[in-house]
Parts: structure tokens; sequence; C-alpha cells
């Protein structure tokens, strides 16, 4: 299982790692991400009827880009409070619009483990690479920005250099 990186200049205070791990079945995507740490300090939206919904990054949210050949990208946003967001871009935050998708969360808790698993349907494209991220925010208002990989400079889930995850290791 792919393990997270927090961001250096936003480290976690009750968290001590993430976990994720993508699947595809025909076209049903499969996205499994495991936080461990003391995860009763986490602040997580409460849960909602699940509906498509903007902004989603802003709380704590769980997350997959994926990367195309002709530097077109998908990302999708899994909230735990059951919402989700799909979008489209044409470039490196360029061209932004909503995209088609079907998507499906389930979350559950153990002692020192948070877990959120999302089901998604929708068409990916010819993807090349996957960028797994997360955004966890703390009860002390302590915002970490974790990925399998980061850019130097400031979080940003959209920088191509955050695209580590070859296709064909899925």
């Amino acid at each position: 299982m792919p393990k997270l990186v927090p961001h250096p200049d936003h480290p976690p205070r009750a968290i001590e790692a993430i976990e994720a791990e993508v699947r595809c079945e025909g076209s049903i995507w499969h996205f499994d991400y495991r936080v461990k740490g003391d995860v009763a300090q986490l602040d997580l939206p409460p849960p909602e009827e699940p509906v498509r919904r903007d902004g989603l990054w802003e709380q704590s949210c769980f997350e997959c880009f994926a990367a195309c050949e002709d530097k077109s990208y998908r990302e999708f946003n899994f909230s735990p409070s059951g919402s989700y967001a799909a979008y489209a871009f044409d470039d490196y935050r360029h061209g932004q619009r909503d995209a088609a998708a079907t998507v499906s969360i389930e979350t559950g808790q153990a002692p020192g483990e948070y877990h959120l698993s999302a089901r998604l349907s929708a068409n990916l494209g010819k993807v090349d690479a996957l960028a797994l991220t997360a955004v966890i925010e703390e009860k002390d208002g302590t915002k970490s920005y974790w990925a399998l990989a980061h850019p130097e400079g400031h979080p940003d889930f959209h920088h191509p250099a955050g695209f580590v995850l070859p296709i064909e290791d899925i």
C-alpha cells in the first residue's frame, strides 16, 4: 500500500501515517485510504446526504488526480461526509469543468485508524499516472497536506511532480 507523506511546511500533530491503495476492475476504480495515529483528533465533516459538492478540499478530504498523455487530467475529491467532486482539466489548472462520475463512499474507524473507501465509475481517458492525496484537518486547527510526492514550494496537488504512481503499477 503506497504511503503518502505530509508536506514539510504543514506537518500533522496527531496523524502518524496515511496509506492509500487503488485498484481498477473494468471501469470501476476503488480507492482505499487509511489514516493512522490519534484519529480522535481528526476534524471530519459530519455525514450528509451524498451529493456532488465543490470546495470539499477546504476540510478533511481524500483525493485522486489522474494524468492523461495529452497533459489533461481529472480530479476526484472524496469527503468523509459522503459527498464528492469530479473535475476535468485541459492542462495544469486550466480549463476546469465538472466531469461525469458516479461515486460511493464508505468510512470506518478502529482504535488508531480511520478508513475511507471510495468507489468511482468515470471515464478517465488514457491515464498515464495517478496522484493520491489527502487534506487532513485536526480539531486544534492543524491542517496537513499529504501526497505520494510534493513539488517544491507550497502544497499543490495539481502540479505534475505529484503524478508519480504509474498506471501500469495498478
